[in-house]
């Protein structure tokens, strides 16, 4: 007795199977940075935060950066990263940023090989920020820009 999906296959002779999948979409979730705090003492010293990272919590398959945005706020304009801060005017309202070594240029953060490589499941990509800024007369307390960060699966 065969079910009634099967054929019963005759010598030399070929039967085609097709194989139907039927699956819902893979939710996409994942935990990135909320803000990335920078101080800089009255010596000039900056210090940053650590600890930054996204991580892929996707039940299924790996995701990537695609896209990585800075975008100014409060009159601060991003600059290359190495510039000469130090022989900048005080107060001038500039800053250079890199993240994992890729430098922030025309407001986007180029997606080199540590940014751009997958992230698989429950792991996690650490970002490592660096920042300059000039001289400043008095505390700054305040955003000075907002980042994007565009994920998507790996395809």
């Amino acid at each position: 007795m065969t079910p009634e999906n099967e054929e019963t296959i005759l010598d030399d002779e070929v039967s085609m199977t097709d194989i139907l999948l039927t699956a819902e979409a893979t939710n996409f979730r994942a935990t990135v940075p909320f803000k990335v705090d920078v101080y800089m003492d009255k010596m000039g010293v900056i210090t940053i935060g650590e600890g930054y990272k996204i991580t892929n919590q996707c039940p299924l398959g790996q995701i990537v950066i695609v896209d990585f945005e800075i975008t100014t706020v409060g009159g601060w304009t991003l600059v290359d990263i190495s510039e000469n801060f130090k022989a900048k005017k005080i107060n001038t309202k500039e800053f250079g940023l890199s993240v994992n070594g890729a430098t922030a240029l025309n407001g986007s953060v180029p997606l080199n090989t540590s940014l751009a490589e997958p992230i698989r499941n429950r792991e996690s990509k650490d970002l490592v920020f660096d920042v300059k800024i000039p001289g400043q007369t008095t505390e700054v307390n305040q955003v000075i820009s907002s980042l994007s960060i565009v994920l998507d699966f790996w395809k």
